[in-house]
């Protein structure tokens, strides 16, 4: 049942420790899971970490190799162990590889033709001239967009801590848009359909973007974040339908951004973290399409680089409610004292005060991210 599971995903069978394994073993029912525990080394791990079967076999294919994930990078919970990371000289890193590679196509196929298309299908600064004055006037919305890990929550969370913004969550609906653009009658494909929409069409998204948006504006306050990170490749759709949004791009240091998506497991998606390759593919791809949007966008979009904010918070909160037009308040400054709801893996962390905990913490590893540094390029430190 596993293996062809695996075959119809697509996905190439597990390859670790001895390079293979047996058909069978694939196929020894629930109660030994996807894995068999006694087929496979793991360099120690699973006795450091005192991982237990039934983890493995509850989890199955999903949940028991993300588990793994999360503790073979985990050598920062348990001491810096060198051998947590490297897993048994690398092994984690094939599994990882089978398990998220359709899926990270997947991310690349979407995000890839973001930049190709805008870039190709005439997605240019004369192009957005010529829709000068598109889209609903509602300057309410503040989209918080980058890659995770990379301190959106934090700015989520000064902007909430001010009297006239209302923080949200990651919402939806932009994304839930793109889906039904990419299914134009005319056989277009998104983006390059942002050709085909009339005035009229670009201020009705924005219109039911503002309405449909509505529920989640419990406060009813004069501003709402909308802080999906992945919004960062739809920055043109946004400012077709939206001109009067504010756009920030939370951005920290690749080295940094990287490591912490890939040892952080994620509840679901961003399954282009499982693998030091693949993040740093993407962050390259993310800082690429960025650049597109100040190219043809210019000043469109406010860049908040995470290392800035924790070097000189007051700055950069003078400087990001400047951007948004709003007065300075100090609440912004303390924001770990405002009590909100927190849906991200940064829950806790917004609830201290400012501080330079895990900024370099990637440097605890820093022998063996060789991949990372490849794929980003010049782009890594």
């Amino acid at each position: 049942m596993y293996e062809s599971r695996l075959r119809f995903l697509g996905l190439p069978l597990v390859h670790v420790a001895t390079g293979r394994m047996e058909r069978g073993r694939y196929c020894r029912g629930i109660a030994r899971g996807w894995i068999a525990v006694g087929d496979i080394a793991f360099g120690g791990l699973i006795a450091v970490g005192g991982l237990a079967v039934g983890t493995l076999s509850i989890g199955g294919l999903a949940i028991g190799g993300l588990s793994l994930a999360g503790l073979a990078v985990g050598g920062v919970a348990i001491g810096g162990l060198a051998a947590g990371f490297v897993a048994g000289g690398g092994a984690a890193f094939g599994w990882a590889a089978a398990i998220g590679g359709l899926a990270v196509a997947r991310e690349y196929a979407l995000g890839g033709a973001a930049l190709g298309a805008h870039a190709n299908d005439g997605a240019t600064r004369e192009f957005f001239q010529q829709r000068q004055g598109y889209g609903c006037d509602d300057p309410s919305p503040i989209f918080v967009v980058g890659l995770p890990r990379a301190g959106s929550t934090l700015l989520e969370q000064i902007l909430a801590s001010h009297s006239q913004v209302e923080g949200t969550m990651e919402l939806a609906d932009i994304p839930r848009l793109v889906s039904t653009l990419d299914l134009h009658a005319s056989g277009a494909r998104y983006p390059g359909v942002l050709a085909l929409p009339s005035e009229d069409n670009f201020r009705a998204f924005g219109e039911a973007y503002i309405r449909d948006t509505q529920h989640y504006r419990a406060g009813h306050k004069r501003f709402f974040i909308d802080k999906m990170p992945n919004n960062f490749r739809h920055v043109g759709l946004i400012h077709l339908m939206l001109p009067n949004a504010k756009i920030i791009d939370a951005r920290r240091e690749p080295m940094a951004c990287c490591f912490s998506n890939f040892k952080q497991l994620f509840a679901s998606g961003q399954q282009f973290t499982y693998s030091l390759d693949d993040i740093g593919r993407y962050y390259a791809l993310y800082v690429r399409l960025m650049d597109h949007w100040d190219s043809v966008l210019p000043g469109r979009v406010l860049r908040v680089q995470h290392e800035d904010v924790i070097d000189d918070l007051e700055g950069s909160v003078r400087r990001i409610l400047d951007y948004c037009g709003l007065e300075f308040e100090a609440a912004c400054v303390d924001f770990h004292k405002t009590e909100r709801r927190v849906h991200t893996a940064s829950s806790e962390q917004v609830r201290r005060p400012i501080n330079r905990e895990g900024v370099d913490q990637w440097k605890n590893f820093e022998p063996w991210p060789g991949e990372l540094r490849a794929a980003l390029g010049p782009l890594a430190t």
